[in-house]
């Protein structure tokens, strides 16, 4: 009878050794007919059940090592590191999936013993006993990561050269592998628990404003962050910090030397990413960059949106934080002159902009008082949209708008208009006769629309769809038989989700609930012939300001 010969270094007592080196060259071996070390107790992660093999390898006097794992016909793995010796061993960590390899394990150590050895244990994920056994090929290597950059600490900060224009013709390469955190400069705003990479440079500004941009990004991360500093190395002060591969920073002071801390966004240690920095001149800043040079818009009655631009703005400061949309400098402004009804709606829409946040506030553009952000309330995409009542006729609203977290600056539109006055059928006493046709063909319609309307009070709340009844108008028309049909076509506005409930009643203080849907037909019955009915038309969304137009009709089936 012959048995199955397992691995070579089935037990941790015939680990395999391991060279660990600058560079990662990965070796292949195998779990066929490996079986379960036994005495140790689980590693606690990637299901080990039956089978691993071992290694080991001597810790560099750096105390670091990167043990990384590849893809072979196993491809889902898992690992685990022990120091000690091979016949008592005590666990240090266990990974699943932290290899860039797919769903292969890494780990990264540092403060190990220089000398020591450490074993490393290596199985598939959740290895089975079925037949034939769940065994498979993988790749395996060891390195020792690089001396930290010169320009780990802000007082070897590297000096970068400033680019005239937007062209990135001046540029360094760099890398974060190694860095480690920085004392005594100030927890960036952005992307703070990453920050245990960073690397340093510096520019002398030679214009108020500047891009700080990060291109060709490789290694074992690509999320990278950009803070910028003013001031010295042992008394930084915060500018800006934006996560992501741009930053445009300005209210910059020409001849001033500014510092820039550079790290990859994940907290997870050991992930490194390389890159190409540029410093450029952007544009100057727009006209209404700052507040007291706010552009001027005219409310009116129809939304047509004007054009304007981010590229280049800066961050303005000393005024209420907005509050929403990541907001991250690169702000303009616009006023307008609240109109005698006290109503408002600033709207936005995509531009070169996808993704915007606006924030309107009341003052002067010296002393400001937040009153309202937004995000994505506009119905154009992931742009913003603010309906406001009550405020101050003929006081002056600021409006500041910039792009989500200032990555991608850039052109959009806006608008800011007045409603009409409330429809006439805006309360149930002034409900809107609506003539029944004889079948579905809708002969006989009415056009009505939501927008302006205010909520309906002594009336009972609708069954459905209540939360949206702040924009309700009112209908009434006289049964001519047992069953009709009441039909929304043609809806156009701001919102067409639409909602129609019914109700029974003499008189407009004495309804009652019959019927409510969310939708564009509602079919009724059981009515009296020669009753009146009353129907109440709203849109389902709770959003103040949004309103449906639509033609009504009353049908027979």
């Amino acid at each position: 009878m012959s048995f199955a010969q397992a691995p070579a270094n089935d037990d941790p007592c015939a680990a395999i050794t391991l060279t660990p080196s600058a560079t990662c060259t990965y070796q292949t071996f195998t779990t066929v007919n490996a079986t379960v070390s036994t005495g140790l107790a689980s590693p606690g992660c990637a299901g080990l059940q039956f089978h691993d093999v071992w290694f080991q390898v001597v810790v560099p006097a750096g105390g670091a090592l990167t043990f990384d794992t590849q893809t072979g016909s196993i491809t889902d793995g898992g690992m685990a590191i022990y120091s000690g010796d091979c016949n008592t061993l005590v666990f240090i960590e266990c990974d699943d999936d932290d290899s860039p390899n797919g769903l292969m394990p890494s780990i990264t150590r540092t403060g190990l013993t220089p000398g020591s050895t450490v074993f490393i244990r290596m199985w598939r994920y959740n290895n089975d006993a079925t037949a034939p056994p769940s065994y498979g090929t993988f790749g395996i290597c060891v390195t020792f990561p690089p001396p930290p950059p010169s320009n780990n600490d802000c007082s070897g900060a590297i000096s970068a050269p400033v680019n005239a224009t937007t062209a990135c013709t001046l540029t360094l390469t760099g890398s974060t592998q190694s860095a480690t955190p920085s004392t005594g400069a100030p927890v960036p705003t952005c992307s703070a628990t990453g920050v245990n990479d960073d690397v340093w440079y510096s520019f002398v500004a030679t214009s108020t404003a500047h891009s700080v941009t990060l291109s060709n990004v490789t290694g074992t991360s690509t999320g990278m962050a950009i803070a910028v500093y003013s001031g010295s190395c042992g008394a930084l002060s915060a500018l800006q910090c934006a996560t992501g591969n741009t930053l445009i920073v300005g209210s910059l002071t020409i001849g001033q030397t500014y510092f820039v801390r550079i790290y990859t966004a994940v907290a997870t240690a050991g992930l490194y990413a390389n890159y190409t920095l540029c410093i450029a001149t952007p544009p100057p800043p727009p006209a209404n960059d700052d507040p007291c040079a706010a552009v001027t818009l005219t409310a009116t009655a129809a939304c047509n949106y004007q054009t304007f631009t981010t590229v280049s703005a800066t961050n303005s400061t000393g005024f209420p934080a907005p509050g929403c949309a990541n907001y991250n400098g690169g702000d303009v402004w616009f006023q307008v002159t609240v109109p005698a009804s006290g109503t408002l709606i600033f709207d936005t829409q995509t531009g070169g902009i996808t993704d915007g946040g606006m924030a309107i506030y009341s003052g002067d553009c010296n002393t400001m008082t937040l009153i309202e952000c937004d995000d994505d309330d506009s119905p154009n995409g992931l742009m913003p949209m603010i309906t406001r009542t009550g405020l101050t006729p003929g006081s002056t609203i600021f409006i500041r708008f910039w792009e989500y977290n200032n990555d991608a600056p850039g052109t959009f539109g806006i608008c800011v208009t007045f409603p009409p006055p409330p429809p006439a059928n805006d309360n149930c006493a002034a409900a809107v006769m609506v003539p029944v046709n004889a079948n579905l063909n809708c002969a006989q319609t009415v056009n009505g629309t939501t927008q302006s309307a205010t909520a309906s009070t002594g009336a009972p709340a609708p069954t459905c769809n209540a939360t949206g009844v702040n924009d309700d108008v009112w209908y009434s028309f006289v049964a001519t038989g047992a069953v009709h049909t009441l039909t929304l076509t043609n809806i156009t506005g701001t919102s067409t989700g639409m909602t129609m409930a019914l109700y029974s009643g003499a008189a407009c203080g004495s309804l009652t609930n019959l019927q409510c849907l969310g939708g564009n037909t509602l079919n009724v019955g059981g009515l009296t012939a020669g009753q009146t009915y009353f129907v109440r038309i709203y849109t389902t969304t709770a959003t103040a300001g949004l309103y449906g137009s639509f033609t009504f009709c009353v049908g027979t089936p």
